[in-house]
């Protein structure tokens, strides 16, 4: 849970539950989460139909579109459409925060981090010099997602309350949209706390979640990772 964002909703959401599976809907106070509302999203619906009521500005300009209005399954690309399911099914039906790392589908594989420059290199680098390009273009197109479950009128899951943050958010409103892809997943557990050691798991697999054990995910077949 490396955004700010995303670690400001969980702390707001983890207070107002108190220790229940999940705060109610009418427990969101969005005077107390205004910096965090250009990125938030707010699903409702039933498990085979959730759309968003309302998205951010900031969300928009991210993803080329107003999603308001649209079908939650919409936002990702194909390959990514069964794990987004399964994730959205732990988050109603088990009450299971839930946090995505994403990528912008159109880029691609992700590039490989830059290696270190020489020693020496460094030595010579002017004090006030710039970022190198590369290490620059790491983080693009990468972001995190978080889905939290609420209860409204006495049923869990019935509403849901989520962040989705681009590390390096376009300055700009695209002018073409774009999907996301689900590099990995990472249920947070009812009794979690923001720095729990639980590693990601990557999306493809995370039906494979057998038991957690601190760092390691059982996956089925008996392997650890």
């Amino acid at each position: 849970m490396r955004h700010d964002s995303i670690r400001a909703l969980y702390r707001t959401w983890l207070a107002l539950a108190a220790g229940r599976v999940a705060p109610a809907r009418s427990e969101i106070d969005p005077k107390t989460i205004t910096r965090e509302l250009g990125d938030l999203f707010i699903l409702d619906g039933d498990t085979e139909n959730f759309a968003c009521r309302r998205a951010g500005s900031r969300l928009g300009h991210a993803l080329g579109r107003d999603v308001t209005g649209s079908g939650y399954l919409s936002i990702f690309e194909t390959s990514s459409l069964a794990t987004a399911n399964e994730m959205l099914d732990q988050a109603t039906q088990e009450g299971e925060p839930v946090l995505f790392s994403l990528r912008d589908a159109s880029l691609g594989l992700p590039r490989p981090a830059p290696a270190p420059a020489p020693f020496e290199r460094l030595l010579r680098r002017p004090e006030n010099a710039p970022p190198a390009q590369e290490r620059r273009r790491a983080f693009e197109g990468q972001g995190e997602m978080i889905l939290l479950p609420l209860t409204h009128r006495g049923r869990l899951g019935a509403r849901m309350i989520g962040i989705i943050a681009l590390f390096e958010p376009p300055q700009l409103p695209r002018k073409h949209p774009i999907e996301l892809s689900i590099t990995g997943t990472r249920l947070l557990g009812r009794q979690s706390q923001l720095r729990a050691p639980i590693g990601l798991v990557p999306g493809a697999r995370s039906g494979e979640v057998l038991a957690r054990h601190g760092h390691l995910a059982i996956l089925r077949g008996g392997k650890a990772e």
